[in-house]
């Protein structure tokens, strides 16, 4: 499909789609100031993301009808304003949404002072101008693009907020929990290492590249359910509230994501490394030995 029909179709579709939601959306929100223009370029924007390929006429058509129509367009209204800078439209987040920010910030800090501040971070940095790819300048709440709930949105903002704060205060992590399940380190030490003469550093190398090569197979999603569960110690009840699923369903994801990471480390340590399969779970063990894990790191990727 050329670049010229392309445009076409935002011509002539996407401008009437996005006038009656923005009516909509003006009549709900009366005091905030949004031009037509600067929420069409947004949308704009959002369909070149979701549909990069190329696809013929009827196929763009069909696919980017449905997609507008499951858009949450008083939010993304909304957001869209705040990044614009009307004021208006700040205060009116500010109501709806504070409480959903320091309810997130509290499940990911110690106490009620780290959370304050977390929270208070946050409504900051939402606003502050950051630099685009395009070169324009913008700001983080500007980064949501309606594809979901804007209080989802906020919660893995937040959630990702205070993975780094953690990051800054806090070096390495071990992995052991997560990934594996050797024997104590004593005992590891003693019958592990010795008997088959690996090198230790060598193997905490492979180990760790292995696991950031899991690592990154995983989805934000899971990333986050991993982080929330092994770096913040939520337990499953309270990971069940803030991403709004049942306690089971963490539980059923938490024990197939371990047994996920666990089978693509041997995996990529047998294809990349090309360690003999029998040697794997003695190579995993000795490697524990050493490594200090920095499972932030790799989980806020």
């Amino acid at each position: 499909m050329q670049s010229e029909t392309r445009e076409e179709f935002a011509a002539a579709h996407l401008r009437s789609a996005v006038e009656e939601h923005y009516r909509q959306a003006k009549e709900i929100s009366r005091d905030i100031r949004l031009d037509l223009e600067t929420l069409l370029e947004k949308v704009a924007a959002v369909l070149r993301k979701r549909f990069p390929q190329q696809l013929n006429r009827r196929e763009l058509d069909g696919a980017a009808t449905q997609f507008l129509d499951s858009l949450r367009w008083e939010e993304l209204f909304l957001t869209t304003a705040c990044a614009s800078g009307d004021g208006a439209a700040w205060k009116a987040f500010h109501v709806r949404y504070h409480r959903v920010i320091q309810q997130a910030a509290r499940y990911c800090t110690e106490n009620a002072s780290e959370a304050q501040e977390l929270s208070e971070s946050m409504m900051s940095d939402l606003f502050l101008p950051i630099s685009a790819s395009s070169g324009k300048k913008t700001s983080k709440i500007g980064q949501y693009d309606g594809t979901g709930s804007l209080e989802g949105w906020i919660k893995v903002v937040v959630t990702r907020m205070s993975i780094d704060q953690i990051r800054r205060s806090r070096k390495q992590v071990s992995l052991e929990d997560l990934a594996m399940e050797p024997e104590s380190r004593a005992s590891t030490q003693e019958e592990v290492g010795p008997s088959i003469g690996m090198d230790i550093p060598a193997a905490s190398k492979m180990f760790l590249a292995s696991l950031n090569h899991a690592m990154n197979l995983l989805s934000a999603q899971e990333r986050l359910i991993l982080s929330l569960y092994y770096l913040k110690d939520l337990s499953l009840k309270e990971i069940g509230r803030l991403i709004k699923v049942h306690e089971s369903t963490v539980s059923r994801t938490v024990d197939r994501l371990k047994k996920q990471v666990r089978k693509s480390v041997e995996r990529h340590l047998r294809d990349h490394f090309r360690v003999r399969a029998a040697e794997v779970p003695q190579l995993i063990e000795v490697a524990h030995l050493e490594a200090d894990i920095d499972l932030k790191n790799m989980l806020a990727e």
